[in-house]
């Protein structure tokens, strides 16, 4: 474990102490504060869903945990990790927090708070420091300037750029984080009204308003009674379960409309990556026929720019041409390869071009400095990732929100970063995300992030077995 790595453990570990000191924080019978480690270990492993208190909890207080949970390593998530990292970093000289007298460091359950400052004062600085040192250690890569370059594995190319070649220049995809939005409550009569009027704008069969009003005819609250309107409230999963075929991905779409007539900002997340290209098609049209209070929204579908070339040569085959218009694209770098094989379509080496060694080109220094593709920043391969800074609607699909890098720069609430999370990005443009078929969305992220599973078998603990990480995006 590197120092930067390490230094950020040790940070983390201090921040969550200073917030479970102000959270759960007891004296013990000589009046001394203590905070104990599996109360901490709540907040830093990110299963709030077991703490009763979460959803009354201050929105200040939740957003700096967020941050907290963002910046950490996952490795803290595990108990025995914590644990040991807790009583390491309480047992050293000039802690802020320090282990009970008397007992063993690996027996301690719990520490005394040493800094002497308000807890949520002293962890939001802690936590502050962390978020520098993460961009920090994800700084955007520069562009590639002229000279040789090269990519690839055993097979080397070379890519020779002029001297004096000018970078286009690779500016950030700016994300806003949205503003917190308690509840966002939309009427059924809304809806079935967006319905009806789709049905008169498209013309033919009227069968949107039916469908609408059907399936929201069967739902049922809590208590068993018939709703009159969704209410999707902040920090919990709101789940709508309806057979298969009633019309649940037209609901989606509406509730699409719905938000961007609200002005705010939604991602739809399909089941795969076809899903969500019939998704975008769905919405591009019917937002073409509604009347809208203000500019026309943008729809935008963000996809693995791997998936991009596949997907339009299938499109091409289907006819559908608007589809490969949007997909389709060029890589200018392959136009400079000078020595090598030419990058092959999805495997572009964008985000990573380095200097040859002394010798094997025509550079004079050592190599292996990297850059990013000069053309980064306007190729067309990432035109989606691009748009999704502005868009009024996101569509996206259960493996890229699970497991999705952005490809290009990404500048977050002013913090450049040459990568970030398709889940980062989506969570912070939008306050709502509306989610098909969220048990197999479930089942890719436990295919997709679990590097070992251990089983209970009957009177025993079978060891832990590692799981294939699947490749999908």
């Amino acid at each position: 474990m590197s120092g930067a790595r390490q230094g950020l453990g040790d940070m983390a570990v201090q921040a969550v102490l200073g917030i479970a000191q102000e959270l759960f924080g007891e004296a013990d019978h000589d009046g001394l504060l203590r905070v104990r480690f599996a109360q901490a270990h709540v907040l830093i492993s990110g299963r709030l869903d077991t703490w009763d208190a979460w959803e009354d909890l201050d929105v200040g207080v939740k957003s700096l945990i967020g941050r907290l949970l963002r910046v950490r390593h996952n490795e803290l998530a595990s108990l025995r990790r914590f644990l040991d990292a807790s009583r390491r970093v309480c047992a050293a000289p000039n802690s802020p927090f320090r282990l009970p007298d008397g007992v063993a460091p690996y027996d301690a359950d719990h520490a005394s708070p040493m800094h002497g400052q308000q807890p949520l004062v002293f962890a939001r600085r802690l936590i502050e420091a962390m978020e520098v040192e993460h961009a920090r250690q994800r700084a955007p890569v520069a562009a590639a300037d002229g000279g040789v370059w090269e990519f690839g594995g055993r097979e080397r190319a070379q890519v020779t750029l002029p001297d004096g070649f000018k970078t286009p220049g690779v500016s950030p995809v700016v994300i806003t984080t949205a503003p917190y939005l308690g509840e966002f409550p939309v009427t059924c009569k809304e809806l079935i009204a967006i319905t009806a009027e789709l049905d008169r704008a498209w013309g033919g069969p009227a069968w949107r308003e039916g469908v609408m009003a059907s399936i929201l005819a069967g739902l049922r609250d809590g208590d068993g009674l018939p709703i009159e309107e969704l209410l999707l409230a902040a920090g919990r999963m709101n789940l709508l379960n309806a057979p298969t075929g009633v019309g649940k991905t037209v609901l989606m779409r509406v509730l699409g409309i719905a938000a961007a007539r609200a002005g705010v900002p939604i991602t739809l997340v399909a089941r795969d990556i076809d899903d969500a290209h019939a998704v975008r098609d769905a919405l591009d049209g019917d937002i073409a026929r509604l009347s809208w209070p203000r500019d026309r929204p943008e729809c935008v579908l963000l996809l693995s720019p791997r998936r991009m070339h596949e997907k339009a040569l299938l499109a091409a085959e289907l006819g559908i041409w608007e589809r490969v218009d949007r997909l389709g694209y060029g890589c200018t770098l392959a136009s400079f390869v000078t020595s090598g094989p030419v990058p092959a379509p999805g495997g572009e080496p964008c985000g990573s071009i380095t200097r040859p060694p002394k010798g094997d080109g025509w550079n004079s220094g050592s190599g292996g400095g990297r850059s990013c593709c000069p053309w980064r920043g306007v190729c067309g391969r990432h035109a989606p990732a691009r748009a999704a800074g502005s868009a009024d609607i996101l569509v996206t699909y259960h493996h890229y929100l699970a497991r999705g890098q952005m490809p290009v720069p990404v500048s977050i609430d002013g913090m450049d970063l040459d990568r970030a999370s398709v889940l980062e990005v989506v969570m912070r443009r939008c306050p709502l995300v509306v989610i098909d078929e969220i048990d197999q969305f479930q089942d890719v992220l436990v295919q997709t992030s679990t590097q070992e599973l251990v089983l209970a078998a009957k009177n025993q603990t079978a060891g832990p077995l590692p799981l294939a990480q699947t490749g999908h995006s």
